[in-house]
C-alpha cells in the first residue's frame, strides 16, 4: 500500500479488512441497540402487572404504551443534528445513559402519570440511539460490506426486543415489575460507561471537523496496522457552512428526502401494526395463544434473517433497487396470509416471507439512507428518517385497533397493508432518478452501488 492510493477516510478503510478496531465498534452498537430494542419491548410484558398492581383498566394503558414512542419521535428530531455537530459517539454515549437512568427510575415510579412520563423521556434517549449507531457503524464499514454490517448491527435491535419475554417472564414472578425496569435500565448504563472510554469516533467524522491530528493519526493506525506514512492523514470533506436542519436539504436534493421519509413511514406503520395486531388476529381465527406467539415468531425470526441477507444483496447491486424489490414481494405475501390463514404450516411460511421483505427492507431503508447522505448531515438525516417512520409506528399501532373493530379479519387486514409497501416499493424505485441526477453532489460523488463515495484529494500533516 503506498500513500498516493489512500486520498480520504474511505479509501484507508475500503483497502484494508476488517480490523479490531472496525469490530468493536460494531459490536458495541449492536449490544447498545439491542438494550434499545429490549427496553421498547418490554413494556407489553410488565403493562399487565401494573394494571393489576395500581387496578387500572386496559384502556388507561393506552398513553403508557404511546409515551416512549411519542419520546422517540421528539428524540429523534433532537439527537440527529447533535450527533452532525459534537459527534457519533459522544452522543451516543448520551442518549444511551439518558434512556437507562431514565428507564431504571421508572422501576421507582409511584403513579401511571410518573411512569408515562417516566417512559416519555427515556424515549427522547431511545430517538438517539439508532440514528447515532447507524451512522458509525456505516462510517466505520468498507463500502463493500456497508450494508451488510448496518443491517447485522440493526438486528441488535430485534434480539433485544425477542429476548425481552424471556428476561421478563423471569424476573417479574421472582422480582416483579419493577425489577425489569430496573435491569433494564442498569444495562445500558453500564454499556453507556464502556463506550465513554472504548468507542472511538467515526474517523470522517474527525477531518471533516479538524478535530486533533492526535486522535485521527491514532485511528488510521489502528485501522491501517501502521502501513501509511507517518505524516498521513486523510482528506476532509466540505465543512458543514449551517447547522444540520438547513445542511440537510443543501447537501440532497428534498425529493430524495422526502422518499425516503415515506418509505420510513410506509414501512414502519406496517411492522407495528403486525407486531401490535397480528396475535389477536391469529386468537380470532381459532389458535391459541400459544400457537399464535409461535406463528408470530415466525415474522420476527424473517425479519433478521431478511436484513442480513438484504444487506449483503444491497452491498453487490443497487440497494434502492432491492428494498423496493423486497417491498413489492411483501405485498403478495400480505395477501397469501389471508389466502392461508387457516392452514398453520403455510401461514407460517407466509409469515416468514413476510418477515424476510418488511422489516428487512425498512432496515435496508436505513442502511441506504447512511450511504446517500454525506458525512456532515449523515445522522441528521437518518435520524428524521427515522422520526417519519415512529410516525408511522404510531398510526399502525393505533389504526390497527381501527381495522379490527370494523371487522376485516386477517385476510382484509394484511390485504390493507399492501397498499403502504407498495407505496414504500415505489419511492425507493423513484429514488433511483434521484440518485442518477445527484451522481455528483458538491464534495461527494456517488458510486456505481448507490453508495456515497468522497471526491480525491491528498493531505499531509506538517
Amino acid at each position: 500500500m503506498t500513500e498516493r492510493k489512500l486520498e480520504t477516510a474511505g479509501d484507508l478503510i475500503n483497502a484494508n479488512p476488517l480490523s479490531r478496531l472496525q469490530v468493536m465498534v460494531v459490536a458495541l452498537c449492536f449490544v447498545t441497540v439491542a438494550v434499545d430494542g429490549f427496553d421498547t419491548a418490554v413494556i407489553g410484558f410488565v403493562a399487565p402487572p401494573i394494571a393489576g398492581e395500581w387496578q387500572l383498566q386496559p384502556e388507561s394503558l393506552a398513553a403508557l404504551f404511546g409515551a416512549a414512542l411519542f419520546g422517540s419521535i421528539v428524540g429523534s428530531a433532537i439527537f440527529g443534528p447533535i450527533c452532525d455537530m459534537v459527534g457519533r459517539a459522544r452522543t451516543l454515549v448520551v442518549a444511551t445513559l439518558l434512556f437507562g437512568l431514565l428507564t431504571a427510575a421508572a422501576g421507582l415510579a409511584h403513579s401511571l402519570t410518573q411512569l408515562i412520563v417516566l417512559r416519555f423521556l427515556a424515549g427522547v434517549g431511545l430517538g438517539g440511539v439508532l440514528p447515532c449507531a447507524i451512522a458509525l457503524t456505516s462510517e466505520f464499514a468498507p463500502e463493500r460490506m456497508r450494508s451488510a454490517l448496518v443491517n447485522a448491527m440493526f438486528c441488535g435491535f430485534t434480539l433485544g426486543a425477542a429476548s425481552s419475554g424471556f428476561i421478563a417472564a423471569w424476573l417479574i414472578p421472582a422480582y416483579g415489575w419493577r425489577m425489569v425496569f430496573i435491569a433494564g435500565g442498569m444495562l445500558p448504563i453500564a454499556i453507556a460507561a464502556i463506550s465513554y472510554f472504548v468507542l472511538p469516533e467515526s474517523l470522517n467524522f474527525l477531518v471533516t471537523k479538524g478535530r486533533s491530528r492526535a486522535e485521527i493519526r491514532r485511528i488510521v493506525d489502528l485501522i491501517a496496522a501502521g502501513q501509511t506514512t507517518p505524516d498521513w492523514v486523510p482528506v476532509p470533506e466540505q465543512v458543514a457552512t449551517g447547522t444540520p436542519a438547513t445542511e440537510l436539504f443543501a447537501a440532497r436534493p428534498l425529493s430524495g428526502t422526502l422518499l425516503l421519509w415515506l418509505t420510513a413511514f410506509c414501512g414502519l406503520m406496517s411492522i407495528y401494526l403486525l407486531n401490535s395486531w397480528m396475535p389477536l388476529l391469529l386468537t380470532q381465527q381459532g389458535y391459541s395463544i400459544s400457537q399464535a406467539s409461535r406463528l408470530g415468531a415466525m415474522f420476527q425470526v424473517g425479519g433478521t434473517l431478511g436484513a442480513i441477507c438484504l444487506g449483503m444483496i444491497m452491498d453487490r447491486t443497487r440497494p434502492n433497487r432491492v428494498i423496493a424489490a423486497a417491498s413489492l414481494m411483501a405485498g403478495f405475501f400480505l395477501f397469501a396470509i389471508g389466502w392461508v390463514s387457516d392452514q398453520p404450516v403455510l401461514l407460517g411460511a407466509a409469515l416468514f416471507c413476510a418477515g424476510v421483505c418488511i422489516p428487512g427492507a425498512q432496515v435496508g431503508s436505513s442502511a441506504y439512507a447512511a450511504g446517500w447522505y454525506p458525512t456532515r448531515v449523515r445522522a441528521t438525516g437518518i435520524s428524521w428518517m427515522s422520526g417519519m417512520g415512529r410516525v408511522g409506528s404510531l398510526i399502525g399501532s393505533v389504526g390497527g385497533g381501527v381495522l379490527v373493530s370494523l371487522g376485516l379479519g386477517i385476510g382484509g387486514i394484511l390485504g390493507f397493508l399492501a397498499i403502504p409497501m407498495t407505496i414504500a416499493a415505489i419511492a425507493m424505485a423513484a429514488h433511483e432518478r434521484i440518485r442518477v441526477k445527484d451522481r455528483v453532489v458538491g464534495d461527494e460523488a456517488v458510486s456505481s452501488a448507490g453508495q456515497v463515495l468522497p471526491t480525491v484529494g491528498i493531505s499531509h500533516l506538517g
